[in-house]
């Protein structure tokens, strides 16, 4: 082999070698950018889906609210306390029917009165009783409306349950169970 091929072998390899250097770095460095901008777009689409979430959760106890602010069921429930009446077990019974009958978003619709006793309930299974008691907890100290979790029944839709109690003039007389 003469000088002159020893010499284009020479350079030849030498730019190789450069070529390879600069891939391993460049592969390097682009992979770790491929990284770093998907792991923002995954961390803003999970902000968004996080706010998306708060936004039907806010909604939800809303519409939660609206059904305990009504004075007539907060009445009966108080009546009921007092007498045990069962024309106000009745009128709790309705004005449940007429809320779950204006929102088909409500599955399940329950009054309970201060000595944890079912008073009423309205919606698809009053018949067989709430399809998960645990979505109907009650805790004394609660205060506001709570959220008791989800829970999915076979073959259906997944139900989030809500909790509220319900007091008239400062006095406590119960709680409503939402089932969504």
């Amino acid at each position: 082999m003469d000088i002159r091929t020893k010499l284009v072998f020479a350079l030849v390899s030498v730019s190789l070698l450069s070529m390879a250097a600069l891939g391993v770095f460049t592969v390097a460095r682009v992979e770790n950018s491929f990284r770093d901008r998907t792991d923002e777009q995954l961390n803003g689409l999970a902000v968004f889906k996080q706010t998306a979430l708060e936004q039907v959760l806010d909604g939800w106890r809303d519409r939660v609210a609206l059904v305990a602010s009504r004075t007539q069921l907060r009445v009966s429930l108080a009546e009921y306390n007092r007498s045990g009446s069962a024309a106000s077990a009745e009128r709790i019974d309705r004005i449940l029917q007429d809320a779950a009958g204006a929102a088909p978003l409500f599955s399940e619709l329950w009054v309970r009165d201060a000595s944890g006793t079912v008073v009423g309930g309205a919606g698809a299974n009053i018949a067989s009783g709430p399809m998960d008691a645990a979505l109907l907890e009650a805790d004394d100290a609660a205060e506001g409306i709570r959220y008791n979790g989800v829970s999915f029944p076979q073959g259906g839709l997944p139900a989030v349950g809500f909790t509220t109690p319900l007091s008239l003039d400062g006095e406590f007389v119960g709680y409503l169970h939402v089932v969504l």
